[in-house]
């Protein structure tokens, strides 16, 4: 059950990032990202493959502190908690 919440939650996260990747606005325009060459100091961009398997493992990261601190303020209740 919660495998399937964190590969949602990380499809979710994928989708997200991914709708800001369009370009925007006039393509003809000039001096526009897209037609910027790349200089020998940019990193090299990570595959699909390599960049998905890295927002699973971060969800998962996540997912993993908020189910941990969920579990504590629903088990440990004192006056100091509430």
């Amino acid at each position: 059950m919660i495998s399937r919440q964190i590969t949602g939650l990380g499809m979710l996260l994928v989708a997200l990032l991914l709708s800001g990747c369009a370009p925007q606005g006039n393509d003809d325009a000039e001096g526009s990202v897209a037609d910027a060459t790349p200089t020998g100091d940019t990193p090299a961009k990570p595959s699909a493959g390599e960049f998905i398997t890295a927002v699973e493992e971060e969800s998962l990261e996540i997912g993993t502190e908020n189910a941990r601190i969920a579990w504590i303020n629903n088990t440990y209740i004192t006056e100091d908690s509430q």
